[in-house]
């Protein structure tokens, strides 16, 4: 059997609404189209897991959700421990890494695993690479409250590569805006670090 593929760790910073997500989601789907080994692990996955099952959340991210989510995440979590989620995330990605295998049984040499959630500085400095994704005219993209709580501030992450997409909303008519402004910079900047 094939070594254990090497990880490429890519990340997503911005806002809430910026559409990290989608971005993530977008980037996972077009490099498994192209045969390279990829797939989404958010730092709060573990967290989103422990509110479900320990607290019952429903999932819901209103008020109440995400103060959970911050309580449980930064307080009590990042308090106690502040590299907890950024290990969590680790630890999933390795264990995927060692049984991940492609048509074929082949084993792949590589493995991009996209976070859609980074917000603290420590889970930049545990990836490759970080795209800071904000949208003009888009009130989050503004917004630097210093009272926002602290997993809210995407404003003062360092090292992270920004992206400014256009436009106000992600519908059908910003498609090539988005092609252009947002995954364009973010695929050239990859397949740089892949080939070299």
């Amino acid at each position: 059997m094939n070594p254990t593929p090497k990880v490429l760790n890519i990340g997503f910073a911005g806002p809430a609404g910026a559409g990290k997500s989608t971005c993530a989601a977008r980037l996972v789907q077009e490099l498994c189209a192209r045969r390279t080994a990829s797939a989404q692990f958010s730092f709060a996955e573990s967290l989103k897991e422990t509110a479900r099952e320990s607290f019952g959340w429903d999932g819901v991210k209103d008020e109440r959700g995400r103060r959970l989510l911050q309580v449980l995440g930064a307080e009590a979590g990042r308090g106690y421990d502040p590299d907890l989620w950024v290990r969590m995330r680790d630890r999933k990605v390795q264990t995927f890494a060692k049984h991940i295998s492609m048509p074929g049984d082949l084993r792949p040499s590589i493995l991009v695993a996209v976070a859609d959630d980074v917000r603290f500085q420590n889970e930049v400095d545990s990836l490759d690479m970080v795209f800071l994704i904000r949208r003009l005219g888009h009130e989050g993209s503004v917004n630097r409250d210093p009272q926002a709580h602290e997993s809210e501030r995407w404003w003062m992450l360092r090292k992270v590569n920004t992206v400014i997409f256009p436009g106000d909303d992600w519908g059908p008519s910003d498609r090539d805006a988005f092609e252009h402004g947002v995954m364009e910079p973010v695929r050239a900047a990859i397949e740089e670090r892949l080939l070299g």
